[in-house]
This record gives C-alpha cells, structure tokens and sequence, in this order.
C-alpha cells in the first residue's frame, strides 16, 4: 500500500500478540467443548478420553512459544513498512492457529472417537444457525485487526491549503548568559528554553519571527523571516560561549529586538489595539544591567508587546561552566535564582503576557493559546500556505465498524423473520385445524 507514507504509532503493531493469544483461547474452547461433549456421549460405553487433561497443558505450552515466536518476528521487522509487516504478521497467525487447530483434531479424532461419529461431531455443540456462529469468532478477530491499523495512525503525502489568518511579527530575545547553565531545570536552562522556543514556532506557520541573542552585549542573529527552520537552526547552535561576555544586560536585549520591527508600520498600528507585534524575551532576569524605563516607554509608543518567558525557579541552582563544575565566587558556589520582579514589571508595561517555565511545554502552550486568540480577534489581512499530511485510518476503521454492525444486526434480523414467519403460518395451522374437525364431525 503505497499510499501510506508514514504511521504515527508503528509500534502498536505489537497489539497483534494479545489479539494472537484471544484466537488461540477461542481455538482451544472450541476444541475442548466438543472433545468434551463427545465424552459425555460415550460414557454409557465407558470409552473415555484419559489425554484431555493433558490437551490444556499442551495447549498453554504452544501458546507461549507461538507469541514469543510472533514477538520476535514483529522485533525483526522494519516498522517504516508497518501496513506489509502488520499483513504479514497477522496472516502467519491464521496459518498457526488453523494448523494447531486441524492438528489437533485429526490426532483426537483418530485416536479415540469412531469414524462414523467424526463426521457429526460437529454437530455436538453448534447452535441451528451454523454458519454464523462459525464465522462469528473470526470476523471478530478481523474487525480488531483493523481498529489496530486504525489507531496506528496511517497518513498519506502531504497537501497544500491555504489559510486565512492574520500573521504575527515576532523577535524572539534569547538570553545566553552563565546563569542559563544552571540546573533547576532539567537539563539545563539554556535547553529548557530552547524545547520551549521550539515548540513555541512549530505553531508560527505564516508567522515572521526574528532572533536576537544577549547577554551584556545584543545581537541581530537573524532579522525577521518566514524561514522558522534555519532561525531554529541558528538558536539549537547557540550556547552560553556564543557571545563574548557573560553578563545579562535585559535593556540591551530590548533595544536590539526593538529594531527588527520596521518603523514604517509604525503608523498601521497607531491607535489600534491590533497586538500582532511581540517580543519574547527568554530569559532568567538575573543581574541585569541598564535603564528600562526608557526603552519600555519607547515599546509602548510603537505598540509592540513584550511576552516574558521566564526560565528557572525561585530556589535557584549551581552556574556551571562547560566542563560541568560549579562556578566559584570568593571560593563560595554561586546560585542563580529566578527574578521575577522586574520581568513582571516589562511583561505589565507593554500590556504583554508573563509565563514561567515550570514544567515541559506549558510555557509555550500558554504563549500559543494567547497568540491564538490575538489571531481570532484581529482581523484577517490574506492566505497562508499551510502543509498538512491526510490522515488515512478511515479506510480501516469503517470496514472495521461495517463488519461489527453487521455482526450485531444478523442475529436480530434473523429473529424478525423468523417470528414473522411464524405469525404468518398461525392462521393456516389454526384454519387446517378446524377443517379438520369439521371433516371428523361430518364422517361421524
């Protein structure tokens, strides 16, 4: 099937074991109900089955060896072609269980049941409609097979679509101080930080996002550009030995983001409360340095929001160097610790947004709900191109659902009919009655 590309979930092929384990208990059932009932039939000529007992044990032994079998063949193949190694997997099952199944019978029936009772025997336990109750089990079987396919998220090549929706202009201020080394945050700050930016522009589609690094000193790593990938590519390559220095100078880092945003647009946003413009400044707020009252003021005059996504934790943690030990100051380890004060005070005076990162993705997930309501309440300026993959489970998730319908309504609509026919020859049985008294009246 070439027109699954990928699977999201390629390992839930191994769901194929347990659905192994229930054909093979249903096999062993059956097998037993019917062995046993043609024991109780022969009882009244004391002809017993001494190895039925034996006929369980047997049965629990292959069944181990058949799913380590079938586990280790799932482990061999490549999950990149899950759908062929999922049909592969499942029709080696069938061909197991049916194989157990036959050769099971013909050593029983040989060897302690006449021959002219194999033929019905058969006949010992089914219920009147026996094609049904036979094929029951096994389209069962089947329709799970196909909701495992399902679930396992089979997707197709990609599409093009385009979007309506405003688009944002972001700068991202990424702080690459020491005191980002630190770890109360695990690994690290600094890659904390970078999974949250991460994942922050994973949803920035359309979106024109610039980089500027600091720490004492700011720069322009990238200006703004629709090109997500190669401005995370610059981000995942910085490190806190990017920049010369080694401070945190935050007013630095905001006049050097406040450039990446073209002046001439200015004027679009005046007296609005359009609040597409936004920096996000990733930082720790430890030992800044500078005056902000200024550079806030111009922020608020160009209507440019300021988001703070503060990194680390109150209690603070060991700087480390590259080598991994602690930093020394006057032979004591210096902890960093979280100020949130002042970045509370940036994020409120530009009418931004204030976020910690406490726990994984809930800082970046908080950023993108705000920008997506900023989106919804703006309105929309043109189309995007947006790529998506097409999801293809449907294909055997209603050919799943079918066989279960119809498995659920045969038995009902068979009782329909039977009562209908049932009520239609009422009548005549009622009317050949009384024919027939009449008839005996009349001969009498």
């Amino acid at each position: 099937m070439n027109i699954i590309q990928q699977w999201n979930h390629p390992n839930l092929i191994y769901l194929l074991i347990p659905l192994m384990l229930g054909m093979l208990g249903f096999v062993y059932h059956d097998i037993w109900k019917k062995l046993r009932a043609h024991q109780v039939c022969m009882l009244t000529q004391d002809q017993r089955i001494p190895e039925l007992k034996k006929f369980a044990v047997v049965c629990t032994l292959l069944a181990v060896i058949a799913v380590i079998f079938i586990f280790f063949i799932v482990l061999v193949l490549p999950q990149t072609t899950a759908f062929i190694s999922f049909l592969f997997v499942f029709t080696l099952e069938i061909i197991i269980i049916l194989s157990f199944q036959v050769s099971v019978q013909n050593y029983f029936y040989s060897k302690y049941i006449p021959e002219k009772v194999t033929q019905n025997i058969d006949h010992f336990t089914v219920k009147p409609n026996k094609t049904y109750y036979r094929i029951l089990p096994w389209a069962f079987f089947t329709a799970l097979a196909l909701l495992i396919l399902a679930v396992m998220g089979p997707e197709g090549g990609e599409k093009q679509t385009m979007l309506r929706r405003t688009p944002l202009k972001i700068t991202v201020a990424f702080d690459l101080s020491r005191s980002m080394n630190a770890r109360d945050l695990q690994p690290s700050r600094l890659i904390a930080a970078k999974d949250e930016i991460q994942l922050l522009l994973s949803h920035s589609s359309g979106d024109e996002v610039g980089l500027v690094l600091f720490s004492d000193t700011a720069v322009i790593q990238s200006p703004q550009t629709q090109d997500i990938q190669t401005l995370l590519t610059f981000l995942n390559m910085a490190n806190t030995e990017t920049l010369p220095t080694h401070g945190t100078d935050l007013n630095k880092a905001l006049e050097m983001a406040l450039k990446t945003f073209d002046e001439e647009d200015d004027f679009y946003y005046k007296d609005t409360n359009i609040k597409t413009r936004r920096v996000v400044l990733v930082t720790d707020g430890e030992t800044h340095t500078g005056d902000l009252k200024t550079t806030l003021k111009h922020f608020q005059d160009r209507r440019i929001h300021i988001d703070v996504l503060a990194i680390g934790t109150e209690n603070g943690a060991e700087i480390m160097d590259q080598s991994g030990t602690p930093l020394q100051y006057e032979h004591e380890t210096v902890i960093s610790r979280l100020q949130t004060e002042t970045l509370q005070q940036i994020a409120n005076q530009t009418d931004g947004s204030f976020v910690k990162c406490t726990t994984p993705e809930m800082a970046a997930n908080n950023l993108i709900n705000l920008w997506d309501a900023i989106r919804i309440d703006t309105k929309p300026k043109g189309f995007i191109s947006s790529l998506y993959r097409v999801q293809l489970y449907r294909i055997f998730l209603y050919p799943a659902y079918t066989i279960f319908i119809l498995l659920l309504i045969y038995p009902m609509l068979m009782s329909v009919i039977h009562h209908i026919q049932k009520y239609k020859n009422t009548p005549l049985q009622h009317s050949n009655r009384a024919n027939n008294h009449h008839r005996k009246a009349i001969h009498e």
